[in-house]
């Protein structure tokens, strides 16, 4: 079946020229849970003695009240060793990761209905968002391992990596300032998902378009962080990751500024975060004649066309950065994203048999593969574009910003 994919999946075309000159979803736990009669021995979230059933699920009297305290709160705080706190046991007692434990009770289905308490402002956002993604998605795992556990847990991992990168998506950036990090380092560094806490932002008067600055900036960088929260990310060398971000990551940002421009402002026009119009008006660039607001459209339009959905949007996403068709990739690194891609590829597929049925599941499965066509055509024109505003401004420092320009150079 494997195989089978790898012909079907499209290799994302590479510019040769280009090289040379350079709302999450929530599962119920795997487990066949206990009878609700019975007392349940192990906590969920925690591993430690479960006192009862809280917020439908077996856990501790600690992980009862943090879940609670979280939502009503509705303050979150990011993993600071990349999610991986609670993969083994917690000794009683000793302090748990927040941003593991509330993951995990997340995961595992506390039901942030069964709160009964005044929320804050804040709360109520995180318990909307969490009751939208368990209508979204209500998958159930209670068979052994199959196609359909895997489309589940992917789908459990992508939305929540989605649904930590989105407030970093959304945030308005200052005006006239320049993250000056570049992929490689950005890349090294652990994630970063606060505009306030990214480091030694300058001011950068002499930025030539600052109204569409934060707008690219903000969708690289999402973007980016997006692919190094991924699993296969620790498992490839660096130099293949750069190599991986700097052809996809634009078609990823595309992707996800149409998702917002339909899903936040109900638009078939592209939109920046402020709801503003992207993109700019034709006009001749140095005798050229663009219309560079027409060139920012396609990837919104192939999303409405297909009226593309947040699951297929999450498989797309990934099997466009996981392309193992990019030059130069090191043997071993090769054959890891493509068996990955081919995993995420059989997921999607398996999503479209099941909500379109086996009738009309592969030609849905194909018309969403389709899409990357578009992204690439879009990302050829836009890179045409950056070379003309290159040529018209020979010294301007920084066109966009300098991770975006980087992105556009590679």
């Amino acid at each position: 079946m494997d195989k089978d994919l790898a012909d079907i999946l499209p290799d994302i075309e590479i510019d040769q020229r280009s090289q040379e000159s350079s709302s999450y979803s929530i599962l119920t736990s795997t487990s066949i849970k206990c009878p609700r009669h019975n007392l349940p021995s192990k906590c969920e979230i925690c591993g430690n003695p479960a006192i009862g059933y809280h917020y439908d699920i077996a856990s501790c009297n600690g992980c009862k009240a943090f879940f609670r305290r979280t939502v009503i709160t509705g303050r979150q705080v990011a993993c600071k060793k990349w999610g991986t706190c609670l993969e083994e046991e917690i000794p009683i007692n000793r302090r748990i990761c927040p941003g593991c434990r509330f993951s995990k009770c997340v995961k595992v289905g506390m039901n942030p209905r069964a709160i009964r308490a005044e929320i804050s402002s804040n709360g109520e956002i995180l318990k909307n968002q969490l009751l939208k993604n368990r209508e979204a998605d209500k998958l159930v795992m209670l068979s052994p391992k199959t196609a359909e556990d895997d489309l589940s847990i992917s789908i459990s991992k992508l939305s929540l990596i989605e649904n930590k990168i989105d407030d970093l998506f959304n945030s308005k950036w200052p005006s006239n300032y320049c993250d000056w990090r570049t992929v490689t380092e950005i890349l090294k560094a652990h994630p970063i998902l606060e505009m306030s806490k990214i480091p030694n932002l300058s001011f950068q008067p002499n930025q030539l378009f600052p109204d569409h600055a934060g707008f690219a900036h903000n969708a690289s960088l999402a973007a980016l962080e997006f692919t190094k929260m991924l699993d296969i990310f620790p498992k490839l060398s660096i130099d293949t990751v750069q190599k991986l971000v700097r052809h996809g990551l634009f078609m990823c940002g595309s992707m996800m500024t149409s998702r917002r421009s339909i899903q936040k402002f109900n638009s078939d026009t592209l939109r920046r975060t402020d709801g503003t119009i992207s993109g700019k008006p034709a006009k001749s660039w140095n005798g050229v004649w663009v219309d560079h607001r027409k060139i920012v459209q396609r990837v919104l339009r192939a999303f409405l066309r297909i009226k593309l959905n947040d699951v297929e949007y999450l498989f797309l996403k990934v099997i466009t950065i996981l392309n193992p068709a990019v030059s130069d990739l090191f043997a071993q690194d090769q054959k890891i994203i493509e068996r990955e891609r081919n995993r995420f590829a059989q997921c999607l597929l398996t999503y479209c048999l099941r909500e379109y049925a086996e009738n009309n599941g592969p030609s849905r499965f194909a018309s969403v593969l389709s899409i990357i066509s578009s992204m690439e055509l879009q990302q050829k024109e836009e890179k045409s574009f950056n070379i003309l505003l290159r040529a018209s401004f020979p010294d301007a420092i920084v066109l966009v910003s300098p991770l975006f320009d980087e992105i556009m150079s590679a």
